[in-house]
């Protein structure tokens, strides 16, 4: 099942074709497939050292999202800031 991740340490490198982007603490990855599953990857994620980061399931993300307005919002901006940055 898909997970997204929560970068609690370290940084990590996500690649796009033609685009590369640094990100650190308390930036989520993988929230495109967690939302969209089985849609393919559209990014390469590298760690660059030593990272650590929490796991989110799709369940628990969603049963977030359901339970919390707030975090809904949060999530679409994330959203739109990848948009932003990759456009």
């Amino acid at each position: 099942s898909a997970c997204a991740f929560l970068l609690l340490r370290g940084t990590v490198r996500v690649e796009r074709p033609g685009q590369s982007l640094l990100l650190g603490s308390g930036e989520l990855i993988g929230e495109i497939e967690v939302l969209n599953p089985g849609g393919g990857r559209i990014a390469d994620i590298h760690a660059e050292g030593a990272v650590k980061c929490l796991v989110i399931s799709r369940d628990d993300l969603l049963a977030a999202l359901h339970a919390d307005p707030r975090a809904a919002v949060a999530l679409i901006e994330v959203l739109a800031s990848r948009f932003r940055e990759t456009a």
